[in-house]
């Protein structure tokens, strides 16, 4: 099965060993998810600009 990001929510697999997430979790654990994981994906949208391009 597949997932998709969506707006910073974590994501529920239902694929064994993933781990689901809070919506917030501390700065030392974003760290470790980041350094550990496989992937990371984010959502990049028109929201960050004034205009689209």
């Amino acid at each position: 099965a597949s997932a998709s990001c969506s707006h910073g929510r974590a994501l529920a697999s239902p694929e064994p060993g993933r781990k689901i997430l809070p919506r917030m979790v501390s700065h030392s654990e974003l760290r470790k998810l980041f350094y550990s994981a496989d992937a990371v994906c984010f959502d990049v949208d028109s929201t960050v600009i004034r205009e689209e391009g």
